[in-house]
């Protein structure tokens, strides 16, 4: 894959657009050969008469943006999405945009599956692939909006769908579920090269052995507490189980190093990328900007 066909795309709602200058800046520290980036910030027509976010029809007008500049392929990477640590450049660069022309692949999630949050049982590939997973399943996470690599025409195939299905009201999460389960034809075919990498196989710095066995073990609890919350029958109750067990503190380390559930919950601070940034190197000095514009 010719690295000159491969970019960044950076979709910033406007609540949110205080994060852009943070999230270049972790780039240039923590990716610096990172390809180029793309920006796609909300016009007035992407805003409804009653005030609400098209995020779609935005990020549709940046993947054609990208498009017509000659790339073919995109790292979608939200604005409150930031790398916390050092990439894995050469995976990032050359490795994933390789894979997704041999496997082939049309969207590869950069959230590894080897977490607490993904219970998936779907094919995992061998370790000349990196240990990705195949997600074969009817239930699992295509197309989700944590950072990932795309084909940007089936990135504006679901942009297509979305926009058909849902109109100027398409939020993102609108379009995570509707491009997940879409069985329009022109979009499901794609469904089948959908795969996720699994962190600790891509990781700039390996796992110890004890390290290994740890994960290996919460894992284990996890995939277990998460088999159980179907049977907690009332939505506030299966809500605050998962608050308790904190099934969204998942650092992701490799190769973009991220957190789950991203810098803001709710409006303000996420509480789980408070406590896991504040324990990496230049952490405290990133909740400290990230504070001071809240």
């Amino acid at each position: 894959m010719n690295r000159a066909h491969l970019c960044v795309l950076v979709p910033v709602a406007p609540r949110y657009s205080w994060l852009l200058p943070i999230l270049l800046d972790c780039l240039k520290t923590f990716w610096p050969d990172h390809p180029p980036v793309i920006v796609a910030e909300a016009l007035p027509e992407d805003t409804t008469a009653e005030g609400r976010l098209c995020w779609t029809q935005m990020l549709q007008r940046g993947a054609i943006k990208a498009r017509s500049q000659g790339f073919a392929m995109a790292y979608l990477i939200l604005e409150e999405q930031l790398p916390v640590a050092k990439c894995h450049s050469v995976h990032l660069n050359q490795t994933l945009p390789g894979l997704m022309d041999s496997l082939p692949a049309s969207h590869i999630s950069l959230m590894g599956w080897d977490n607490r949050r993904h219970p998936s049982k779907s094919p995992v590939l061998g370790k000349e692939f990196f240990h990705l997973k195949h997600l074969a399943g009817e239930r699992d996470p295509r197309y989700n909006l944590h950072p990932g690599l795309w084909k940007l025409d089936v990135l504006l195939k679901c942009c297509e769908e979305v926009l058909g299905n849902i109109g100027p009201e398409a939020s993102a999460w609108q379009f995570e579920r509707k491009s997940a389960r879409s069985t329009s034809p022109t979009l499901s075919r794609h469904h089948s090269e959908c795969f996720q990498v699994c962190a600790a196989s891509m990781a700039l710095e390996k796992m110890s052995l004890p390290s290994k066995i740890r994960s290996a073990l919460e894992r284990f609890f996890y995939m277990r507490m998460l088999g159980l919350m179907p049977l907690i029958r009332s939505q506030n109750l299966r809500e605050k189980a998962f608050r308790f067990f904190n099934f969204d503190r998942v650092f992701s380390n490799g190769p973009y190093p991220m957190v789950f559930s991203g810098v803001m919950a709710k409006g303000k601070l996420n509480p789980h990328f408070q406590s896991i940034v504040r324990r990496l190197p230049e952490g405290e000095e990133l909740l400290s900007r990230i504070s001071s514009k809240i």
